[in-house]
């Protein structure tokens, strides 16, 4: 268990509990049109895209800072 793994599942509970879906449940029903889970499956999606790019620089920063070029 990791110190990220706890926020991130809370996040991702309260949004499950907000909407009412369950992750294969919404994943399919946007198929049939239902607004609700189609705003469920774009925010989810958004979040993995900004975590990916928040995680990445982060991960570059410490890189640098261990060769000792964090402002190069």
């Amino acid at each position: 268990m990791t110190s990220r793994l706890v926020p991130s599942s809370a996040a991702f509970g309260i949004g499950c509990r907000l909407t009412g879906f369950c992750l294969v449940s919404a994943l399919v029903t946007p198929g049939v049109g239902y607004p609700k889970a189609t705003g469920f499956v774009t925010a989810m999606l958004v979040g993995m895209a900004v975590f990916e790019i928040i995680s990445r620089r982060y991960s570059q920063g410490c890189v640098r800072a261990e060769r000792g070029t964090l402002h190069g």
